[in-house]
C-alpha cells in the first residue's frame, strides 16, 4: 500500500497536484521510511499549499536523512532551505543557526557545489538588508558563479 501511495505522490507532484502529491505522500510516509529525495519533495508540496510548518518539520528531516547518510552538500541544502524559512518568519536567530549549519557542512566539502551558491544568495541577502549593495552585488555575483549542479 505505502508503495503505491508513494508513486501516486511522485505522480501527482510531476502533474503539479501539489494538494494530492502531499495528501499521498504523507499517506506514504507514515507506512514506510521515505527516501531524502521523497522528503524534499514531500516538503516542497507542504509549502505550495501553504502548510509551512509541516514543511520545515519534513525537511529537518531530510537534513538529518541526509546527515546520517553521509551527504554534507544535500544536508546543506535542507538547512538553507530551513534557513529561508525561518528567515521569511521573522526567526532570523533560527534561520542564523539553520544557515551556520549549512556553512559548516559546505566547509566539510572542500569542493565548490550548487550549495555554497545557495549559502552565497542568503549572504548577498544580508548585505542588502544592512544596505550594502556593493557587497551585495559582488556576493550575488560569487554566487552566479558557484559550481555544480542545481538540484
Amino acid at each position: 500500500m505505502a508503495a503505491g501511495t508513494l508513486e501516486r505522490g511522485r505522480t501527482a507532484f510531476k502533474q503539479q497536484a501539489w494538494a494530492d502529491a502531499f495528501a499521498e505522500w504523507s499517506a506514504a510516509d507514515r507506512g514506510v521510511r521515505l527516501e531524502p529525495d521523497d522528503l524534499e519533495l514531500l516538503a516542497t508540496t507542504a509549502y505550495l499549499i501553504g502548510k509551512d510548518d509541516a514543511g520545515a518539520e519534513v525537511l529537518a528531516r531530510a537534513h538529518r536523512e541526509r546527515l546520517h547518510r553521509a551527504d554534507p552538500p544535500g544536508a546543506a541544502r535542507c538547512a538553507v532551505w530551513l534557513a529561508i524559512h525561518h528567515m521569511l518568519g521573522g526567526e532570523n536567530t533560527r534561520a542564523g543557526g539553520w544557515l551556520a549549519r549549512a556553512r559548516l557542512l559546505l566547509d566539510e566539502v572542500g569542493h565548490d557545489c550548487a550549495e555554497q551558491g545557495y549559502v552565497l544568495v542568503l549572504a548577498g541577502l544580508e548585505s542588502l538588508a544592512k544596505g550594502d549593495a556593493p557587497t551585495a552585488r559582488a556576493t550575488f555575483s560569487l554566487a552566479a558563479d558557484s559550481g555544480g549542479p542545481v538540484q
